[in-house]
């Protein structure tokens, strides 16, 4: 989750509206036992989705968030 936050999250120009890359660093922070960071990473992914109006990204993105909260996400797709 580290390498991916430096590569993809902090040097990315287009982090502000990139709801993809915000929802592949929750899954990563949630494989690495950062629960919490991984429920504001996925937060933030939805967030983003449903602002660019992306109703079936934000219906994929909400279910990851979901499976965060319950502790069941156990697979990316």
């Amino acid at each position: 989750d580290s390498k991916y936050h430096l590569m993809n999250i902090r040097w990315s120009y287009e982090i502000d509206t990139d709801f993809v890359t915000w929802d592949k660093y929750a899954w990563f922070l949630y494989q690495n036992g950062k629960h919490d960071e991984a429920l504001n990473a996925s937060g933030k992914a939805l967030q983003l989705a449903t602002e660019a109006g992306e109703a079936e990204w934000a219906n994929f993105i909400a279910d990851h968030k979901s499976r965060i909260e319950q502790g069941s996400w156990t697979t990316f797709r």
